[in-house]
């Protein structure tokens, strides 16, 4: 069952750890919190490269991205658990969300970025 509404960050971090502590769902659940600390869509992250501390580099891209919540690069431990075959990773969360095993959509996790990206620019 998909969140129907903007999920807060408490949510977002449950689901994290949710599928990552469901057999076969690590890779999963790193997409997952890799759209929730940076913003952006899974496919983006098939080709990912750390920068210094938790920046990261995407294909096509010409500037590193800061996520909002730096931490929770840190506490999904995202630099540390990345999938050797992030293609496979991303292809696997497309298939989660469409066959209900993630609880937060895609769409959601983006809105939630931006808002919080807003309320910390404005703040």
């Amino acid at each position: 069952m998909v969140t129907p509404t903007i999920p807060s960050d408490q949510h977002i971090v449950d689901e994290y750890f949710r599928l990552m502590s469901t057999p076969g769902f690590q890779q999963v659940g790193w997409v997952f919190g890799m759209v929730a600390a940076y913003g952006k869509p899974p496919e983006d992250f098939c080709d990912v490269q750390w920068k210094d501390g938790v920046k990261i580099l995407l294909k096509d891209r010409k500037r590193s991205i800061v996520p909002v919540h730096p931490q929770w690069t840190i506490l999904f431990r995202l630099k540390e658990t990345q999938p050797k075959t992030l293609r496979v990773s991303c292809e696997k969360f497309k298939k989660g969300i469409k066959e209900g095993y993630i609880n937060i959509d895609v769409p959601h996790l983006l809105e939630a970025y931006k808002q919080r990206k807003y309320f910390y620019s404005v703040n």
